[in-house]
């Protein structure tokens, strides 16, 4: 945007130079009030050119800004548009608030309740050490650390990988956790830095 600007302002500039020495030249033959009046003017012509350019190039730029804006968000790589509403704690599942209890005395605190929100059947309750979430499919299940993260990030309810069906289990070099379209892995690969992968 910029370097298009100075391109043309040099343009013009280099322009109204040469007829600056068209004009000097006149001079010389003795016309000086005709050529300085046609050089005067066609200066005017070329920074009003110069003024209308620049203006078209920023709207043109502003549009595809806002273009590519729509599109980054449409395309969005992991989820889907969904609508969610908000549900206050007291309107919780019975199921996910057992599984809550259960968890925690099975030495698994979540902590205390932050907010919750659902799509459709889909519920998803956050806690202060992690979330709950809960379909038809799969039931609540419990989604914690870097996985539930990674899925929260990447859409939450409306993620494509969909809802938990299990718990996460540790594996070899990390852990993974079942969803109803794919898995979701928090791995390292040869000792290298952790990282999440969809399968």
């Amino acid at each position: 945007m910029r370097k298009t600007s100075l391109t043309r302002t040099t343009a013009a500039i280099f322009g109204a130079t040469m007829l600056l020495g068209v004009a000097a030249c006149a001079d010389d033959g003795g016309d000086t009030d005709t050529d300085t009046t046609t050089t005067a003017t066609t200066g005017t012509d070329a920074e009003g050119a110069e003024t209308t350019e620049t203006e078209t190039e920023t709207e043109t730029t502003d549009d595809n800004a806002g273009d590519e804006g729509e599109d980054g968000q449409d395309g969005e790589d992991g989820a889907a548009d969904v609508d969610t509403e908000d549900v206050e704690e007291g309107d919780v599942p019975q199921n996910i608030t057992d599984l809550r209890d259960q968890l925690e005395a099975d030495g698994m605190n979540l902590g205390a309740f932050q907010s919750a929100e659902r799509a459709g059947d889909n519920f998803l309750v956050e806690y202060e050490e992690g979330w709950i979430a809960s379909s038809e499919e799969g039931g609540p299940q419990p989604i914690i650390g870097k996985i539930a993260e990674t899925w929260a990030e990447d859409g939450g309810l409306g993620n494509d990988v969909g809802m938990p069906t299990a718990p996460e289990v540790e594996i070899d070099n990390g852990w993974e956790q079942e969803f109803t379209n794919g898995k979701i892995l928090w791995t390292a690969e040869d000792g290298g830095e952790f990282g999440a992968t969809y399968e």
